[in-house]
């Protein structure tokens, strides 16, 4: 990837990010792929509990378990990456901190070591991957693309404040925090990925919904979280309720008129079974009341048994963190 490309993905990236708000692979061969760690609990850590970091190349990556390849890479979620090589960078950071960026969620604002500084971004510029994985003792804690690299640097937008204070504490080197995993909350800016299919197909976007709402759609295939203060209703039956669509354990009725439930039959004349699934792993229980957390990917599916999904198309327009240039100009 060049760096006219580099650039030109990071203003867009930044003014679909923007515009968002406003409104409310590589196919080279892998190097040996990490093994495959639960994103809820770090590994034993060496050297007196500091992880050992890397900057690895992203191959190819799926949502759902990873089978012993790859690493869970969501702080939030699960999602399983093939890795190529580590980028060269070294210790490369000063300083990293985790800040709110309001509406635009939270980054990690790095202060890179100008003595390392030409050498850090000729290594990244030789890389030219599309995307890159940040890699903690074999945790994968944040995927990201590169725009070019400044000594006010960040991470972001639209991280969780989770993923931000998790980021930064594996650039300073230090052991990782034990943080919850946390519904959004008051001044939280949060995104999720719904997709539906049924009998075969991947479903049409959720249509907008009322953008006052602390849960809502623009219609592009994302649930849109910012509660107002005192209120934290951003479950997906909140969300379903927006629309006068409901989901239950047994199905749902949601838009373009399509109502299925357990045993009714799909065109072919086979019976659906209704299943549902958050970061690749289905769940039981009533969906209506999962309580939505940031770039999780939620699917709902009415199919037979037996039915491979793949992943939802609305998956594509969640915004994807970048390494640039710390758009406040300071990392003080």
């Amino acid at each position: 990837m060049t760096q006219q490309r580099r650039r030109a993905a990071w203003r867009a990236s930044w003014a679909t990010a923007l515009l968002v708000l406003a409104g409310c692979a590589n196919t080279s061969e892998p190097s040996a792929p990490i093994a495959t760690v639960d994103a809820s609990g770090a590994e034993d850590e060496p050297d007196g509990g500091q992880p050992t970091v890397e900057i690895r190349k992203v191959v190819s990556s799926t949502v759902g378990a990873c089978d012993g390849i790859g690493v869970t890479a969501r702080v939030e979620g699960q999602q399983c990456y093939v890795l190529g090589d580590a980028v060269d960078v070294g210790d490369w950071v000063l300083d990293a901190q985790a800040a709110s960026r309001g509406d635009l969620g939270w980054s990690v604002r790095v202060s890179v070591d100008p003595d390392r500084f030409g050498e850090v971004r000729a290594a990244f510029d030789a890389a030219g991957a599309d995307r890159y994985l940040l890699v903690a003792d074999g945790r994968g804690l944040l995927e990201f693309s590169y725009a070019v690299l400044a000594l006010d640097a960040a991470f972001g937008p639209l991280l969780s404040e989770r993923e931000a204070t998790i980021g930064a504490a594996a650039l300073r080197g230090d052991p990782l925090p034990d943080m919850d995993r946390p519904a959004a909350g008051p001044g939280d800016v949060w995104l999720a990925v719904l997709g539906v299919h049924v009998c075969g197909e991947w479903l049409p976007n959720a249509p907008s919904t009322n953008a006052e709402a602390d849960v809502h759609s623009h219609g592009d295939g994302l649930v849109y979280l910012h509660p107002e203060e005192g209120d934290t209703a951003t479950s997906l039956g909140a969300f379903m309720a927006e629309g006068a669509w409901s989901t239950g354990d047994q199905g749902f009725t949601i838009w373009n008129g399509v109502e299925v439930r357990e045993g009714d039959l799909c065109p072919d004349g086979r019976p659906g079974t209704f299943r549902w699934s958050v970061d690749g792993e289905l769940q039981t229980g009533d969906p209506s009341r999962h309580v939505l957390r940031h770039r999780e990917v939620i699917v709902l599916s009415f199919d037979p048994v037996g039915e491979q999904l793949g992943e939802p198309p609305q998956l594509e327009a969640l915004p994807e963190p970048i390494l640039g240039p710390d758009f406040t100009g300071s990392t003080g």
